[in-house]
């Protein structure tokens, strides 16, 4: 029996939130780098620094990864005909 069939689920999920859960996991994030935990766990800081449109995705994503990745969300967001909005909180979650 291996290792990973003597777990349970429950274990696995712990595992996982707890690799997610470092302190001050925003700080990855060049954008994020100056903002304190007070700000970045408001959801009003959340919802006034929340990304929508185009123009501001793109500005984002210009100072987080390389450019090739940029012109393929670009391409997809003009593909889909749907309003996009990205809070901080998700932002940060991405591993660019």
């Amino acid at each position: 029996m291996s290792l990973i069939e003597n777990t349970t689920y429950a274990d696995r999920r712990e595992e996982q939130v707890t690799a997610l859960d470092v302190p001050y996991f925003w700080r990855k994030t060049k954008p994020f780098r100056e903002v304190s935990k007070r700000d970045f766990m408001s959801h009003k800081w959340q919802v006034k620094n929340t990304l929508y449109g185009l123009q501001s995705i793109e500005l984002f994503l210009r100072k987080v990864t390389r450019p090739e990745i940029v012109e393929q969300v670009l391409l997809g967001l003009r593909y889909a005909p749907m309003e996009v909005r990205l809070t901080p909180y998700i932002l940060s979650r991405i591993n660019w």
